[in-house]
């Protein structure tokens, strides 16, 4: 990874290995994680708060980002912490709301840069911490909750005291009052109860709304009738205490009961459930005053029953046939005369033989390789109609929606920009970009049940932007951040099936003509061989592959297999930087005949004034061009080249000082002298060769002895 230490705040890293003495840290920019994961060289997941550190040398590093400006400390159990967040602006009650609750008085308090208030207090594991106290209050116990830290501008120490142990009495009766469950510890919370621990919860009205939402979903997603469930809860409700018009909780009872039929239906549409009713248990249900025992009875006599069930037999299925009234809609049926006879309507082109409307397609490719590279491609190519660039016949110009889920915002348009300016395009259709800071945008979420669904709002939202501004391509980076992860995550066909379902709902948008393209992994495991043109690229389930309509991958460019080039190209891609080349080719086609593969340089673009460095894009080729670049395998100055572009690439600008430092980062790195002890022999030469200022690209590089220590200098040159 680059050791960027140059461009770092020297105050941020002092005051965070400052803090770093009580609490891992790591740095944020917005209170976004400045290091992607990318960057990182992590899976999702592994990246964000759970890089937080208290080792110095790490904590260096990671606030030495160029996007690091805030010092974070996540809560819950990697520091011991637990916060409560008090947004003052929030509710003009809330000042008096935290002068009367005296607990928070004498514990460690900090004050934001919005003019809240952060009060901590010592976390305990295994408690059920809920998300909010009230309104404008939140409580940052674990998961993904951390908090910017004083040293971070804006933030001051209020209050200096240790943390406080949390009053739990008091978080006891905040839960009750709102209608919660009272139960801290994580077995005994609501989400994990049994059927029977909720009933009681609900008779003894200790809980009553979380429970009858927990108990709906159960029952639907068990496949109980929508009748059933409503009749099933209402009867539950009135074993209640509660339903005594002297209790004191009688009025939330009420409340609660008159909102189990919304619950009911919001638990069905969430499970795909419709089913009929059960006479005799609904006219059970009618009688006066069943006990609770002979609720669950009932339950287990229903005509669904909870859990799995015996494979219906050949009768069963045929008396089940017979009663079933056949949708013309749904099957169609025609003879081949009929067909001779009948004109059918062509298939509908984004990019004609090449991107077909209302399909879906996906790119594989391992990390790095480029895949970013190609979608910033694609989408400028399509909103300018300039498919031409490719190798493919032009297209109408067309809005793209560009969904970046691991992206921030201004890197997506700063890699568009790029392309734009390396292919001088100007005019186009809007391109619409959303980043990462918003959070993921997920096709597919977990309900309560833990079962995976399609997320409608989102979904909802995704059309309601492509059918605004005509969106003909809708692009998502990466495949993986679509859907929460199940048991076996991108290796279960049920969540490629789910992504697949909700991909056709966005494909049928009232516009009816808009194409999906994902971007996706090839395996950890390359093949020797690599990946190109091979569906098995898409790592996971094959379900994902066959799924889609089209795909291509994108893999390193190699010459052809046995020839007296693929040897050369083996010996020397490292030291020429070969691997720039790489090459698009098709994996699947279902409509038209595909593409030639395409074969790119990834290199770099001079961006504006103020812009920063080249920016990555990927310059069309030929095999002919990556061919030519094998005649100056031995030439001394390619590898010289390449040693001054992998310093400037490690180090970026500044000063490092010591041999191992400047070796380390360059081991790898063909025609790179070894390190020993000391310096001598060739590692002696080259250090001799630059101790002279070279000038490599807007970089001047110098190595010089400082007293008893090398020294790397690389200074940026002004025009």
């Amino acid at each position: 990874m680059p050791t960027n230490v140059i461009a770092a705040d020297v105050g941020l890293i002092k005051t965070a290995l400052s803090v770093a003495k009580s609490y891992p840290v790591f740095p944020t920019s917005d209170k976004v994680p400045a290091w992607s994961n990318e960057e990182l060289g992590v899976e999702r997941g592994q990246g964000g708060y759970k890089i937080a550190t208290q080792d110095p040398t790490e904590v260096k590093r990671l606030f030495s980002h160029q996007r690091a400006a805030e010092i974070a400390v996540p809560m819950g159990e990697m520091s011991g912490l637990l916060c409560v967040d008090v947004d003052l602006h929030k509710d003009p009650e809330l000042e008096a709301w935290v002068a009367e609750n005296d607990w928070m008085a004498n514990t460690l308090t900090h004050k934001t840069r919005s003019g809240g208030l952060h009060f901590f207090f010592r976390h305990e594991p295994g408690v059920f911490w809920p998300s909010t106290l009230r309104e404008g209050v939140d409580v940052k116990a674990g998961g993904n909750g951390y908090v910017c830290w004083p040293g971070t501008p804006g933030y001051s120490v209020l209050v200096d005291a240790e943390p406080a142990v949390f009053p739990f009495d008091v978080l006891e009766k905040i839960m009750m009052a709102r209608g919660g469950t009272g139960l801290l510890s994580g077995p005994d919370a609501y989400n994990n109860a049994t059927d029977d621990e909720l009933m009681t919860r609900i008779q003894e009205a200790t809980d009553l709304y979380p429970s009858l939402r927990s108990l709906s979903m159960r029952m639907a997603s068990s496949r109980i009738s929508p009748d059933e469930t409503i009749a099933t809860l209402k009867a539950i409700m009135d074993m209640s205490v509660a339903s005594d018009p002297d209790h004191p909780r009688h009025l939330d009872w009420v409340d609660r009961r008159s909102k189990i039929e919304h619950l009911v239906v919001t638990a069905v549409e969430k499970a795909g459930a419709v089913f009929s009713v059960d006479d005799d248990f609904a006219r059970a249900l009618d009688d006066d005053g069943p006990s609770f025992l002979d609720t669950q009875r009932m339950l287990a006599a229903s005509s669904r029953p909870i859990g799995p069930q015996q494979a219906p037999t050949a009768d069963e299925i045929s008396a089940l046939a017979a009663e079933i009234e056949l949708d013309e809609d749904e099957f169609h049926s025609v003879t081949l005369g009929e067909l001779h006879q009948r004109t059918i309507k062509p298939v509908e082109w984004l990019v004609p033989g090449i991107i077909p409307k209302m399909n879906s397609g996906a790119l594989a490719g391992s990390s790095n390789v480029g895949k970013t590279r190609w979608l910033a491609l694609l989408a400028a190519c399509v909103a300018s109609g300039r498919t031409d660039i490719l190798g493919w016949e032009p297209c109408e110009p067309t809005p793209v929606l560009y969904i970046a889920n691991e992206e921030y915002v201004e890197d997506c348009l700063r890699r568009i920009k790029a392309v734009a300016l390396h292919y001088d395009l100007e005019d186009s259709e809007p391109i619409i970009v959303r980043g990462k800071a918003v959070g993921s945008f997920k096709l597919a979420q977990l309900n309560e049940t833990r079962v995976l669904e399609i997320n409608r709002d989102n979904i909802s939202r995704l059309v309601a932007m492509i059918d605004k501004v005509g969106c003909g391509l809708v692009l998502l980076d990466p495949y993986v951040t679509l859907a929460d992860a199940m048991d076996g995550g991108e290796n279960s066909s049920s969540t490629a099936e789910t992504v697949r379902e909700a991909l056709t709902l966005v494909q049928s948008s009232p516009k009816k003509g808009v194409a999906t393209i994902f971007a996706h992994h090839t395996p950890k495991q390359n093949k020797k061989e690599g990946y190109r043109g091979d569906l098995e690229a898409l790592r996971g389930s094959g379900a994902i592959g066959a799924a889609l309509d089209f795909s291509w991958t994108m893999d390193q460019w190699t010459p052809p297999k046995g020839s007296a080039d693929a040897a050369a190209w083996k010996q020397h891609y490292l030291r020429l930087r070969l691997k720039r080349f790489v090459v698009v080719d098709n994996a699947k086609v279902r409509e038209g005949e595909g593409h030639p593969a395409i074969v790119m340089e990834l290199v770099g673009q001079e961006m504006g004034e103020g812009e920063g460095r080249d920016i990555g894009v990927c310059h069309i080729s030929s095999e002919a061009e990556a061919l030519d670049a094998l005649s100056v395998a031995n030439d001394e100055d390619a590898t010289f080249s390449l040693i001054l572009d992998e310093l400037i690439d490690n180090f970026g600008e500044g000063r490092v000082s010591g041999v191992k430092n400047i070796c380390d980062p360059m081991k790898d790195v063909p025609g790179w002298p070894p390190y020993k002890d000391k310096v001598q022999g060739e590692l002696a030469k080259l250090f001799e060769r630059l101790s002279s200022p070279t000038r490599r690209g807007d970089h001047e590089i110098t190595i010089l002895r400082e007293g008893k220590k090398w020294q790397l200098r690389i200074v940026k040159m002004e025009e």
